[in-house]
């Protein structure tokens, strides 16, 4: 017992008197839970977003289909086929990357524009480590590539021609990616018949 109060002295038992919450406590802790809250909420949105996009290739699989994947192999593909070649620099883990490719790249229209004025290449900065990928490497550091996504587009000869980087606060960013292709891949000339 305390002798000048006559109350018990149990400083760690059921008696205890918690101490008086600080200020600092207060404020603290509520804004922790409601960090942590947030970053689940952000997360858990980027994994529903990353398994929707998933593939199997480089960049997002089967969202890219028909793309080339090794500059080397892109660009005698583009001069080949006398088309400039598209190079589009990506990740995985890139929430802005898998909403260009998901709300621009896959569109049909989108897609099918592509294929017909250039020949596109989807570089994972991911798989840049990889000694089979040094080519791709030098392409990102010679380009300067300090965000993703980035786009560039190269003459069929090598010589860089445009650059284009998304925007996700566009109202239209369909409308703002064709229309950047417009302006610097002109329209393919239509194929001569023969003289009859």
């Amino acid at each position: 017992m305390n002798e000048q109060h006559d109350m018990p002295n149990d400083a760690d038992g059921p008696l205890a008197v918690p101490p008086k919450s600080s200020l600092k406590s207060r404020v603290v802790w509520p804004l922790v839970f409601v960090m942590v809250g947030i970053g689940s909420w952000g997360l858990v949105n980027f994994m529903a977003t990353r398994s929707a996009n998933a593939g199997g290739a480089p960049g997002g699989g089967e969202v890219l289909q028909g793309w080339e994947t090794q500059l080397r192999a892109g660009f005698a593909r583009a001069e080949a086929e006398g088309k400039p070649l598209l190079v589009y620099f990506t990740a995985e883990w890139c929430p802005p990357c898998q909403d260009f490719k998901a709300g621009v790249l896959t569109q049909p229209a989108v897609d099918a524009e592509l294929k017909d004025k250039t020949v596109p290449l989807v570089i994972d900065t991911d798989t840049l480590g990889r000694p089979d990928r040094q080519a791709e490497l030098q392409l990102m550091t010679l380009m300067n590539v300090q965000g993703i996504p980035d786009m560039y587009l190269f003459s069929a000869q090598g010589r860089p021609m445009a650059q284009y980087r998304y925007d996700m606060m566009s109202r239209d960013p369909v409308a703002d990616f064709t229309g950047w292709l417009s302006e610097v891949v002109p329209a393919a000339a239509p194929a001569t018949q023969p003289a009859e």
